[in-house]
C-alpha cells in the first residue's frame, strides 16, 4: 500500500494538525522539484475543510495558474489530501463560459426573433427581437411555456394568419411543430396589421428545434411594388398600335405588347416568355418578303458600345410596307418598334367642268 500510494499520479500528501507537511508521495514531491518550491499548498492549521474544494496555485516558471481539485479526509491528529490536476477542466470551463457570453451577445443582437424550444416542448431560450416582434411579455416567455401555448397566445394578440375555423387552427399547431422538427418548415405569415413574417423552423438534436422570425414586410412590399410597375408598363405598352419589343444584348426578347403579339401571330403571354432572337426572326421571315434587313437587324442588336438608331423597311408577304426600328436603351438593350403603313386605296375625282371633246360626241 505504500508503494501504491508513492507511485500514485495523483498528489498525495499528510499534515500535521499545525500543517507541517509529514509525509508526500512521488507526484507531489516531483512537482516540488521541478518548480524548485518549498510547499505547493498554503499550510491548513487548525481546523480543515474535509469536503472536496478547488484552489488556484501559481507554480514557478508557469505564466497562468494552475487549478487543483483537493479532497481531505481526517487522519489521526492531522490531515490526508489528495489533490487532482484540474486545470484543463477550469480552462474549458472558462472557454466555455467566454463562448457562451459571445454568443449570448450576438443571440441578442440579431434582429431575427428565435424561440429554442426543448425535447419537452418547453421554451427553452429566446432573444430580445422575438420580443420586440411578437410583442410577447417577458414573464410569460420566462415561465417557459410550450409550444401550443405560444403559438395559442400569438394567435390571441393578432400576430399569427387568423384561420378559417378553430379545429384546423389546432392542427395546424401540430403541423407546425412536426414539421419544424424535420426541418421542413418555412412559411410566410400575413399578418392583419399588414406586417409580413417569414417563419423558419430548425431541429437540433435530442429533439429539440428553434422556430425563426424574420420581418420581410419591407422586401415584400418592394416586390408587390416591382410587380405592380412592370405590370403598369406593360399595360401602357399594349395601349400602343404598333408592335414593341425589347431585347437584350444577348438576344434574348425581355419585353414585348400586344400589338408585336398581334402583327406575328405570336404567344400572347409575352410577359413571362423570354424567348430568343433567333426564333423570334424566323418568324419575321416566315411572313415577309425576303430581305437583307434582318441579318442588319440582328447585328444591331447584338453590337456592343455605342450606337445611333437604326430604321429600315420590309414588305410583308400581304403587300403591306412594315417600317423597322431599332432604338439602343439602357443596359445594351434594343428597342424594336414595328410600324405597318396603312393601304392606300385610289381617290376618284367628280369632273364637274364640262369637256369639250365630250360635247362634241353629243352633238
Amino acid at each position: 500500500m505504500q508503494s501504491i500510494a508513492a507511485n500514485s499520479p495523483q498528489l498525495i500528501w499528510q499534515e500535521d494538525s499545525n500543517g507541517h507537511l509529514h509525509w508526500a508521495n512521488d507526484a507531489y514531491a516531483g512537482l516540488l522539484k521541478r518548480h524548485q518550491q518549498m510547499a505547493l499548498f498554503q499550510a491548513e492549521k487548525g481546523h480543515v475543510e474535509t469536503n472536496d474544494r478547488r484552489v488556484s496555485v501559481k507554480l514557478t516558471g508557469d505564466r497562468r495558474e494552475r487549478w487543483f481539485d483537493i479532497s481531505t479526509v481526517k487522519h489521526g491528529d492531522g490531515y490526508l489530501h489528495f489533490a487532482n490536476d484540474a486545470t484543463d477542466v477550469v480552462r474549458a470551463d472558462t472557454a466555455r463560459t467566454e463562448f457562451v457570453k459571445t454568443l449570448g451577445k450576438t443571440f441578442a443582437e440579431l434582429s431575427i426573433g428565435i424561440a429554442i424550444f426543448d425535447s419537452n416542448r418547453q421554451l427553452a431560450m429566446f432573444n430580445p427581437a422575438l420580443l420586440d416582434m411578437t410583442t410577447l411579455p417577458v414573464d410569460f416567455l420566462s415561465a417557459s411555456p410550450t409550444i401550443d401555448t405560444v403559438l395559442d397566445r400569438l394567435r390571441e394578440m393578432r400576430m399569427m394568419p387568423e384561420p378559417k375555423n378553430y379545429v384546423s387552427w389546432r392542427e395546424q399547431f401540430t403541423a407546425v411543430e412536426t414539421a419544424a422538427k424535420d426541418g421542413t418548415y418555412s412559411k410566410n405569415w400575413s399578418l392583419p396589421e399588414g406586417q409580413t413574417y417569414r417563419v423558419t423552423g430548425r431541429p437540433y438534436p435530442d429533439g429539440a428545434f428553434a422556430l425563426l422570425f424574420e420581418d420581410i414586410s419591407a422586401e415584400v412590399s418592394l416586390t408587390r411594388r416591382f410587380r405592380l410597375d412592370i405590370e403598369t408598363g406593360q399595360a401602357v405598352l399594349d395601349t400602343l398600335t404598333d408592335g414593341i419589343a425589347v431585347f437584350s444584348s444577348a438576344g434574348t426578347l425581355v419585353m414585348s405588347n400586344q400589338a408585336y403579339a398581334d402583327l406575328w401571330a405570336s404567344s400572347t403571354d409575352h410577359i413571362l416568355e423570354h424567348r430568343g432572337l433567333q426564333s423570334e426572326m424566323r418568324v419575321w421571315k416566315n411572313q415577309c418578303i425576303p430581305s437583307p434587313i434582318w441579318s442588319n437587324m440582328r447585328d444591331f442588336i447584338q453590337q456592343l458600345g455605342a450606337r445611333q438608331p437604326w430604321e429600315d423597311d420590309v414588305l410583308l408577304d400581304d403587300g403591306r410596307q412594315l417600317h423597322c426600328r431599332a432604338i439602343p436603351i439602357a443596359g445594351s438593350m434594343t428597342m424594336l418598334h414595328f410600324s405597318v403603313a396603312r393601304s392606300k386605296r385610289p381617290t376618284f375625282t367628280k369632273l364637274m367642268a364640262p369637256d369639250s371633246a365630250i360635247q362634241s360626241m353629243k352633238r
